[in-house]
């Protein structure tokens, strides 16, 4: 960045700073000697300036210093430098590159008559970020604002020493080789995208190097973008309906049940200025569209594609990748050791054998390897890994006899992909037969796999140690080892998988392949879902978000082939894994596909489906469509006698209609549900049917009963060691003390399940924590401490498209505006949540937004809207048996008849006194001086036994009809 100058005094300075000069010893001698008098004066140290006149210092040797500096200072003039040997660009501009995550200081010197055309470029580089360089002509200007800038810098806190690391970034893929070359084609981009082009698409053969250089892009572009970069990786993709919601995963951003994916996109895209990369486009092509909707939409959004082919979309501003810089034909040894391909060949052959080095003997060679390669990266990098068994000369032999091929190859391949077919086809010949056939049934692997997934599936490929064939196919560049977990994986690149892919069909294999990968991820996710409750659930989740891509490959093939009995088993023991993630579409969808296979299905197999299907449609708010399958579930378990999956659907038809404000079915569910547990005696599941029974008492206003119940559950969830149940059964606890006026306890109890979600890192349990906390606090009267916490839950679930929990935390955040005193704020939050719960058809919720608005109302001094809200929702309170809620029906109708009615508004006053004792709901203190305020003005109408008399008459109200009556 570059600092105004301002006039201060030396004083200010404090002397704490290390500035890395960068200027030409041989023009510049006299300004570096003034830009160091100037630091040093005002007590800073010039850290190149200590090695001594050193016109060429070693890369190394000012990479180092660099890292040591907090301040860069560079001052250009005419020349741009030398070109070291192994180099593309002279030291000057690689200091100024290795500097940009420092504050820099730019000054240039004018007029220049006779600037260096590489110096232009650069200083035009320069000129397209945030620097503002300054220029000056003499000495004394220099001076002068040198000195200005630095006693500005110095009003600044200083940047510590280990922000002179380069930032790490961590939504970049790590490079884990350098990158050779690319240095022109990367600046091009970076000043496309800096001169404000929206859309910039890297288009290039396979392996020619587009996610690298889209990703070093990136990383030169994150300091220079208010909200950064975000890089997502689309190379398994294959379904272009799969684009939105991978964008939105990558944001955290899952799907919502009241809105569509690509609102909710928007919204949250709107606002940023940031750089979104989309690596891999090909084979989604279809999906371009929506490119241009998000462009169009969302102004501060920039998008920089890699693809194999342009996405042909209006506004798209497309960027050929060519392959690397070839030597030309007779370069001497300086040029060959120049060329960006022979550069490329020669560090990759070194890293697998250390005695190899470019020599003059063997550089014409290398060179003639490189362009038989036609500077294709991945081409070079697999040839350059024969390097450990073969001599250049005896590897282009080989190459040679493999390239007749590539002339004579299908002319309806780009031209580039016929060589790099090429150079995969050579190394494929390279193999054992036994490497060829493992190496081509690995292709069936999306996104790689573990070393048992490879022994499942291609154990019959080899005689030899399978371990030891999949390590020789790592060391021969086909195939990439990582380490996302405990135990490595095996992944191609999708160019080799391609060619792989292509051998498998020519095999006749495929079929037999594809069945048993499709039936080792049928047993995989079935093993998934029965270890989904107990110690090993995290180890399981974890498991299967690896095993995505395979498992939505074994879903298309067993969907394409009609396997209706398989497909449904696979997309029945995934739905929990859909369910956890938020993925709720993606698994109705496999569901609903696979339901509509023709065929016989064992009615059970069946029974499960729709039972999965029908939780996720009511996942995503489509309570109609939901209950009617899992009725249908319901009864094909009861049909055959399946104890286990008859309390399975009771449990989730008593959950939804607990969410519906049917109670009573709910109570009918849950009551069946529960019997059937005990007799069965599994602990985990009796642990889910005592919770599901706990919050319907929870909500009905049974305190004591829901207590019971989740201590129990507590202890079941305990004994089988369930981390997933145990924070949710923790925050209901903390919900029935809070009812109860128990604060201290309900404090401790939000806080340890808290703590549970973060050990978890699951976003959803941390929102239910930071809810039952958040109200903790608004019942206590910490109003600000109340906002914080429900603020925190409200963005949670935002992001995680809850619509049942949007609804209540936005009208819980809105009773403390209203407490507040802030009633705009209060009545936008409580008609989010009232419009929210009333596109679910959610009754209870519907009836809570309408009293907070009534309050709302009241508070305003609008008494006949108040009135209006009031009567709209007391019938469904009612209906629903929500003590919780009738009570502040009761209490704030009774405060709103306190002048025009203090005779209804008494025996309101009774009437919601005894609901209170009955179901122990206590006055908390954020209500008591609300309350106490509306019987203190009673008492002034009324003596105190007539007071009494009256609030006993409550008590004889038939509400149902009462309630509406007082209205009138």
């Amino acid at each position: 960045m570059m600092i105004p100058a301002q006039t201060l005094t030396t004083s200010s300075v404090t002397p704490s700073l290390r500035f890395f000069i960068s200027a030409s010893l041989q023009e510049l001698t006299e300004e570096r000697l003034v830009a160091r008098s100037v630091i040093q004066n005002l007590g800073h140290a010039c850290v190149m300036f200590e090695m001594g006149a050193r016109p060429h210092p070693p890369q190394s040797l000012y990479r180092f210093y660099i890292q040591q500096s907090q301040v860069f200072v560079g001052i250009y003039y005419q020349r741009y430098g030398w070109i070291a040997p192994n180099m593309t660009l002279s030291g000057l501009e690689d200091e100024y590159r290795l500097a940009a995550h420092l504050p820099q200081l730019i000054y240039i010197k004018e007029p220049s008559p006779r600037r260096e055309p590489r110096l232009t470029q650069l200083l035009d580089t320069i000129r397209a970020t945030a620097t503002h360089p300054k220029t000056f002509s003499t000495l004394e200007e220099l001076r002068q604002l040198l000195h200005a800038d630095l006693v500005q810098l110095n009003q600044q806190p200083p940047p510590a020493l280990s922000e002179s690391k380069p930032a790490v970034i961590p939504q970049l893929p790590a490079a884990l080789t350098s990158l050779i070359g690319r240095d022109d084609e990367i600046a091009a981009v970076r000043t496309l995208l800096l001169q404000g082009e929206r859309l910039v698409t890297l288009v290039g053969p396979g392996g020619v190097g587009k996610t690298r250089i889209a990703a070093e892009v990136a990383r030169g572009l994150e300091l220079q973008l208010a909200d950064g970069v975000h890089f997502i990786s689309l190379t398994t993709l294959s379904d272009p309906a799969m684009l939105l919601p991978s964008i939105a995963r990558s944001f955290g951003l899952l799907e919502s049940s009241s809105r569509p994916l690509m609102e909710s996109l928007l919204e949250y895209l709107y606002p940023k200025k940031l750089l979104l990369v989309l690596d891999g486009f090909e084979g989604i092509l279809p999906a371009a569209p929506w490119v241009s909707e998000l462009l169009g939409k969302a102004p501060g959004l920039q998008i920089l594609i890699t693809s194999r082919a342009v996405l042909r979309i209006f506004g798209e501003r497309d960027f050929a990748v060519s392959p690397l810089q070839l030597p030309p034909s007779g370069a001497d040894f300086a040029q060959l050791s120049q060329s960006e391909a022979v550069r490329l060949f020669v560090e990759r052959a070194a890293a697998v054998n250390p005695n190899f080095s470019l020599t003059a003997e063997n550089a014409p060679i290398v060179g003639e390897i490189c362009r038989r390669l036609d500077g294709l990266p991945l081409a070079i990098e697999l040839a350059a890994a024969r390097i450990k068994v073969l001599q250049p000369k005896a590897l282009l032999q080989r190459l040679s006899n493999r390239l007749k091929t590539l002339t004579d190859g299908p002319r309806d391949l780009p031209e580039r992909q016929r060589t790099l077919r090429d150079a995969i086809e050579w190394s494929y010949r390279l193999l054992s037969a036994q490497e060829q056939r493992l190496f081509t049934c690995m292709a069936v692997f999306v996104a790689g796999s573990n070393l048992e997934a490879v022994e499942a599936v291609c154990h019959d490929e080899t005689d030899l140690d399978l371990l030891d064939e999949v390590i020789g196919l790592v060391e021969k560049s086909l195939v990439v080892q990582t380490q996302p977990s405990l135990e490595p994986r095996f992944s191609m690149l999708e160019t080799i998988r391609e060619f792989a892919l292509e051998k498998l069909e020519l095999s006749g294999q495929a079929p037999k392949r594809r069945e048993i990968h499709a039936a080792y991820y049928l047993e995989l996710a079935e093993a998934a879902n029965a270890g989904r409750i107990g110690p090993q659930q995290i180890g399981w989740l974890e498991r299967l978000d690896l095993e995505q891509a395979n498992h939505r490959a074994a879903l298309t093939w067993l969907i394409a082939n009609q396997k209706a009995t398989e497909a449904l088993r696979l997309a029945s023991s995934l739905r929990w894994f859909w369910d956890l993630r938020g993925q709720f579409s993606e698994g109705w969808r496999w569901l609903q596909d696979a339901l509509a296979l023709p065929g016989e299905v064992p009615p059970l197999i069946r029974a499960n489906a729709l039972m999965g299907l029908g939780v996720l449609l009511w996942r995503q708010g489509n309570y109609t469509t939901a209950r009617p399958l899992m009725e249908e579930s319901l009864a094909l378990r009861r049909a055959h006698g399946d104890l286990e999956g008859i309390a399975n659907a009771l449990q989730n038809l008593g959950n939804l209609t607990t969410h519906l404000g049917d109670f009573a079915s709910a109570r009918t569910y849950q009551d069946e549900n529960l019997s059937i547990r005990r007799r069965l005696g599994e602990k985990s599941n009796l642990a889910d049917a005592l919770f599901s029974r706990g919050n319907l008492a929870l909500v009905e206003g049974k305190l004591s009963e829901a207590k019971s119940l989740y201590l129990e559950s507590l202890a079941a969830y305990t004994e089988v060691g369930d981390a997933l149940g145990l924070p949710f059964v923790v925050v209901n606890l903390a919900e029935v003390a809070r009812l109860r006026g128990d604060y201290p306890a309900a404090q401790t109890l939000g806080e340890d399940a808290m703590r549970r979600a973060e050990q978890l890192g699951d976003r959803l349990r941390l929102a239910n924590a930071l809810q039952s906390l958040g109200l903790t606090a608004r019942d206590q009267g910490q109003l600000d401490e109340a906002e914080a916490k429900l603020q925190q839950s409200l963005a949670i679930y935002r992001e995680l498209g809850h619509g049942l929990k949007i609804g209540f935390v936005s009208s819980e955040l809105g009773t403390v505006m209203l407490q507040k005193g802030r009633l705009a704020a209060a009545r936008q939050l409580l008609e989010e949540g009232l419009r929210t719960h009333n596109s679910l058809g959610l009754k209870p919720g519907v009836a809570y937004g309408l009293l907070g608005l009534a309050e709302t109302a009241l508070r305003e001094g609008n008494l006949a809207e108040a009135k209006e809200y009031l009567r709209s929702g007391f019938p469904m309170a009612y209906q629903t048996t929500d003590h919780l809620t009738i009570v502040r029906y009761l209490e704030t109708l009774a405060l709103l008849l306190l002048h025009s009615n203090p005779i209804q508004s008494a025996r309101l006053f009774g009437a919601a006194q005894v609901i209170r004792q009955k179901n122990e709901v206590v006055v908390t203190p954020a209500e008591q001086p609300t309350l106490q305020a509306g019987l203190h003005q009673l008492s002034r109408v009324f003596d105190k036994q007539t007071l009494e008399q009256l609030k006993q008459e409550g008590l004889e109200l038939d509400l149902a009809t009462s309630y509406l009556e007082m209205l009138d």
